[in-house]
């Protein structure tokens, strides 16, 4: 008997402020289904301050071959 697996990806990513990139791309493709998730700026950055931020995503894959992490470009 053959199944699905389950697997379980949480990436954390911390960085100053001033590095921060445009947006971080997290793809989850299930058969043709695709799912951008973008961080802007404008939400992580604090005025006068050295803000670091924490990204925490929790992904469920039914078919592990069929998904993609693409970090920031």
């Amino acid at each position: 008997m053959r199944r699905n697996m389950t697997a379980l990806l949480i990436l954390t990513v911390t960085m100053p402020s001033k590095r921060l990139p445009a947006g971080i791309r997290y793809i989850h493709l299930v058969g043709r289904l695709e799912l951008k998730l973008l961080v802007p700026r404008f939400l992580l950055l604090s005025a006068g301050l050295q803000l670091q931020y924490s990204l925490f995503f929790l992904f469920v894959e039914l078919a592990p071959n069929r998904s993609t992490f693409l970090p920031p470009e």
